[in-house]
């Protein structure tokens, strides 16, 4: 009986151990399961800033256009101004002239 007891204890000693191995060997894929899917969500948050970031510097770059533009249309404005109180200038000095 005393035999039987102790090959039963070393069968139930081998089960725990074996039952031990599987549980680790499932923690260690579970937790590299969580890795990959840490990894795919970094990967995904990373491409969502560059698309972010790159859609920033378009609308930058469309702003500073579009200020360039109002700049240059500013000095248009400003020299056509100019051109017309150059040109009422000599009128007014063709007028006195003429007097």
């Amino acid at each position: 009986a005393g035999a039987a007891g102790a090959a039963s204890d070393a069968e139930a000693a081998k089960e725990a151990i074996a039952n031990q191995k599987r549980m680790a060997l499932r923690l260690a894929l579970a937790q590299r399961m969580k890795e990959d899917v840490l990894s795919e969500q970094a990967a995904r948050t990373a491409t969502e800033k560059e698309k972010a970031f790159s859609t920033l510097d378009e609308q930058l770059s469309a702003a500073e256009a579009a200020r360039a533009r109002a700049h240059a249309e500013q000095q248009r404005r400003e020299a056509a101004l100019r051109d017309a109180a150059a040109a009422r200038a000599r009128n007014v000095m063709s007028s006195v002239r003429d007097l």
